[in-house]
């Protein structure tokens, strides 16, 4: 219940991926789960067609 908790425990398992806490937050909120290039927060990702089919 406690978000200071959640927010560690995804420190901690971003730490061990290599990859930002910002992508891992966009990851939970629809990213691409598997990609490691973390964009900017303020750069929204464009669609891609090769990877949409």
């Amino acid at each position: 219940g406690d978000p200071h908790e959640f927010r560690r425990a995804v420190s901690r398992d971003v730490a061990a991926r290599g990859v930002s806490l910002d992508d891992a937050a966009d990851q939970t909120h629809g990213g691409a789960v598997g990609q490691r290039r973390p964009l900017p927060r303020h750069q929204t990702k464009p669609p891609q067609p090769q990877a949409q089919k």
